[in-house]
């Protein structure tokens, strides 16, 4: 998947790097035919002359001389154009990243669509979308075609996504691309989806002497006692143990709260109206990822868990790709086509999707007729049947 979407944004956007390619293909073949015609003709050349008349015929020997000459020429033309196809096959490589993110976004909305099937998206219309992303992107580094691309299918797919969806759509792509880069193992994202399952699991491993998965510590028996500090709760104590218990990087953290007196800055964290924003104690926002940052963001301050995940999809997938922004139906209606309708789906309130359709239609000068559907009864059936008519037939009287 990732190779595919590769070689079709080396084929749309770098046309020049696509056609290099297929030249410098094209010279190897050519120059490998032509080296082994000149051996073919050496070796005629010696097995067809008896050497003391090849020695003492100057032609023959001159004969040999130029072939020997084209030969080198040609091995030496053909080392050059091998060169070129390293340097070409490492320029598409390169781009290997692009491939990664589409396939990742391709493989979020698949998985997505397993939550309502509204939300799926056949591949074809994927690559109609990706296409749209890319494009003008000839001169434009690695790095911005990713996040043009990014921000373009997220915002595109958010706005087919019901609200109370949205928030988890972001997380998951946040998660897997973060999963992608090595900044996520698969223990952490099982623990922000079911802590007190993961640390039942390692802590029964440990009693039964059993060894405990990569990255749980050993726990210490003097942190389990009753919470150390007024204020704290015992809600907020017990989460601190588990998560200690779980992940070896927070083992030294949390126990240098006592041997090291970092009580008032654990403190003044955990009670902070800023708490999204400020850095964690001890310099560790330098030493961990986004993901352990959040997971400690939700152990001292559990009611922030969704502020604190919108905080970890935004930092991860950039200013541009958010969750709540209002529909663009000019956007929509741009990558809309005769196959591909407009569909706008609604709870409540079915007189704001009318008004998109309205303003849009106003601004492109385009007739809009308005039919409420309730049944599927025969007569429903030809009144829309009759607008599909009418509406193919004058789009034909337009066109001719």
């Amino acid at each position: 998947l990732q190779q595919l979407l590769v070689n079709r944004f080396v084929f749309l956007e770098k046309s020049r790097l696509h056609d290099d390619r297929r030249k410098i293909d094209k010279d190897i073949m050519h120059l490998l035919d032509r080296t082994e015609a000149l051996e073919q003709q050496i070796l005629l050349s010696l097995t067809t002359t008896e050497s003391k008349g090849m020695l003492g015929d100057l032609s023959i020997t001159k004969d040999l001389i130029l072939l020997k000459e084209s030969y080198d020429s040609v091995v030496e033309s053909l080392a050059q154009s091998l060169g070129e196809e390293k340097a070409t096959v490492r320029q598409v490589e390169m781009l290997a990243d692009v491939g990664n993110r589409g396939a990742i976004l391709f493989n979020t909305i698949r998985c997505f669509g397993l939550i309502n099937p509204l939300y799926s998206t056949t591949w074809n219309h994927f690559l109609r979308v990706f296409d749209f992303a890319v494009s003008g992107s000839n001169r434009l580094s690695n790095k911005t075609v990713i996040d043009r691309l990014t921000s373009h299918v997220f915002n595109y797919v958010i706005q087919g996504i019901r609200e109370q969806h949205r928030l988890a759509f972001s997380a998951f792509l946040a998660i897997q691309i973060e999963h992608l880069e090595g900044n996520v193992t698969d223990l952490e994202r099982q623990f922000l989806l079911d802590p007190i399952g993961v640390a039942s699991n390692a802590f029964a491993s440990f009693s039964n002497g059993l060894p405990l998965p990569d990255g749980i510590s050993v726990p210490n028996p003097a942190s389990f006692s009753k919470r150390p500090f007024e204020w704290m709760t015992d809600d907020h104590w017990h989460r601190s143990q588990t998560l200690g218990f779980v992940f070896d990087w927070f083992v030294e953290p949390l126990e240098r709260v006592f041997r090291e007196g970092r009580e008032n800055q654990w403190k003044a964290f955990c009670e902070s109206d800023q708490l999204l924003s400020i850095s964690l104690p001890e310099n560790l926002d330098q030493k961990l990822t986004r993901l352990q940052r959040l997971l400690i963001l939700r152990t001292v301050r559990h009611k922030k868990s969704l502020s604190a995940l919108q905080a970890f999809s935004g930092s991860v997938l950039g200013k541009d790709c958010k969750e709540n922004s209002p529909v663009d139906i000019h956007q929509i209606y741009l990558k809309s086509t005769a196959a591909v309708p407009i569909v706008l789906l609604h709870d409540e309130e079915p007189g704001v999707s009318l008004n998109l359709i309205s303003s849009l239609a106003k601004q492109k000068r385009i007739e809009v007729e308005s039919l409420v559907v309730t049944s599927g009864s025969e007569l429903q059936y030809h009144k829309v049947f009759s607008l599909f008519q009418n509406g193919m037939r004058q789009r034909s009287e337009e066109r001719f």
